[in-house]
């Protein structure tokens, strides 16, 4: 079972980390610094800005007060997107069973041999990227595994549409032990 996890997303210059301090104040600075020819809605669709933890944010910080929710449109909803995917553990889906990272069958697991696992997780990470429309091309994926109940993700993905450069995710997941 998760406990936490931590993400930090940059799409070229532009850098943010999706949490509850600071990614409502800063994705309008965001917004404005991505070129608008960048916010293809057709291409990568709108949604309801959510928080990393699957809250919704909302105009004012008093949440479901004024019921004025925020959308999210372009690369940043592709971002948000793949990063609900990596936060997610598969089978905790309601709609999709086949949603989301393993995470149980890694974190607080013993290996003989980490190299192999840390493939296994690689493999699943990037075949989770791949199941997004949108993702053109995972450009990396790097595992590395902090403690038994820590493991840190980098990737970088290439989205559809876009011609400069990729969307690299670095995140940490933390779990109990199994």
């Amino acid at each position: 079972m998760l406990t936490n996890t931590n993400a930090y997303i940059s799409i070229g210059s532009v850098q943010f980390q999706p949490s509850r301090e600071d990614f409502l104040s800063t994705i309008s600075i965001n917004e404005a610094a991505l070129e608008k020819s960048l916010e293809d809605s057709a291409a990568y669709g709108k949604d309801l800005l959510m928080f990393g933890t699957g809250d919704l944010f909302v105009e004012e910080q008093e949440f479901f007060v004024s019921g004025d929710t925020k959308a999210i449109s372009g690369l940043l909803n592709y971002a948000q997107a793949i990063t609900h995917r990596l936060m997610t553990t598969r089978g905790t889906h309601p709609e999709d069973r086949f949603f989301g990272v393993p995470w149980n069958n890694y974190i607080g697991q013993a290996y003989s041999s980490s190299r192999i696992v840390k493939s296994r997780l690689i493999s699943d990470i990037t075949e989770e990227l791949y199941k997004d429309r949108r993702t053109r091309e995972v450009a990396y994926v790097r595992a590395s595994f902090e403690s038994p109940t820590v493991l840190g993700v980098e990737c970088a993905v290439i989205p559809i549409r876009f011609q400069a450069g990729a969307i690299e995710i670095s995140l940490t997941v933390e779990g109990a032990d199994a």
